[in-house]
Parts: C-alpha cells; structure tokens; sequence
C-alpha cells in the first residue's frame, strides 16, 4: 500500500449508493474540499457514465458488482465499501489540525484498530497544532528567503520543534 493524499479540487467523483455510511462519506469528502462531487442515487435503471469520473465510490448499493466492472471499463479508480475484492484503495482514519493531518490505515483488514489509534492520536495532538504548522511555515519560509539549502531548512526546522518542546 501506498499512502497518498489527493487533490479533491481537482478529481472528479461520483458518489453511489444510500444509508448511514454513504451520508458519512459524503459529509466527510465535502468536508475536505470535494469540488467536483456526483452524487447518484443506485436505482437499477439508472445509467451512469464512468468516463466522466477519476473515482467512484459505492457505498451499500445492491449491484455494486456491476457498478464495480462498469466503473473499471471506464478506467476509473473504485472503492466499493467493505468490499475489499471490489477495491483499488482504502480509506484512512485521520485527525485534522489545521494543514496538519495525520492518518491511520490498517489497509482494510481492522477499521476499528485504526479508529482506537486515532483517538488517541486526537489527545496527543490537540487544536494547537493548527497554529504550529502555521508558525513553522512562517520560519520555513523565512529560512529559505535566506538562502538556507533543503537541508538546512529540515535542521532548523527539527530546532524549533525540538526548542518548543511540542513533541516531548
């Protein structure tokens, strides 16, 4: 598995299917900046044109399966909830502070792992993070404007986190 982030401004989604996860998925892919999200409603007549799409998720709709190969034909990539066969990628667990996002995955084998390690990862890493990626991008920033080498801007910056105490 290769964890990734990607740009949800620019793909192209549609979204398939109904019930109390669907609503959390959708919620979740507003959330995090979906611009070009399709939602479609899984009625047997429907037909669906997968060219349009970069993703499909399918979330608890009876044909899944079809919708799947109808899905891969079209060369996009598919998630097909708690259907690992039926999936090229799995979602991650994740907090968000501010830019920071720090996410867990057990690649599909125990969601309910990675929820527990993410609650706790919530404690460790509270509000304030959202501000401390702001303050370090400032110093970054600053460092470079300087001319400091990639490599010097990842030392300065392991300096001021470690003088900031904000990881001990």
């Amino acid at each position: 598995m290769l964890p990734i982030s990607l740009n949800l401004e620019k793909l192209s989604i549609a979204l398939i299917g109904q019930g109390k996860q669907f609503e959390r998925r959708k919620k979740i892919l507003e959330e995090q900046g979906a611009k070009k999200l399709s939602i479609i409603s899984p009625q047997p007549s429907t037909k669906i044109d997968f060219n349009q799409f970069d993703i499909v998720l399918i979330v608890d709709a009876k044909n899944d399966e079809e919708l799947y190969k109808q899905a891969k034909a079209a060369k996009c990539l598919v998630n097909v909830e708690d259907k690992k066969q039926y999936c090229d990628f799995y979602f991650q667990t994740f907090i968000q502070r501010g830019d920071l996002q720090i996410s867990v995955s057990t690649n599909g084998k125990s969601p309910g792992t990675a929820r527990l390690i993410r609650e706790k990862l919530e404690k460790d890493f509270g509000e304030e993070w959202g501000n401390r990626i702001e303050e370090i991008a400032s110093k970054r920033s600053e460092w470079k404007t300087q001319g400091d080498s990639f490599d010097e801007v990842n030392k300065k910056t392991e300096e001021y986190i470690n003088s900031q105490k904000w990881l001990n």
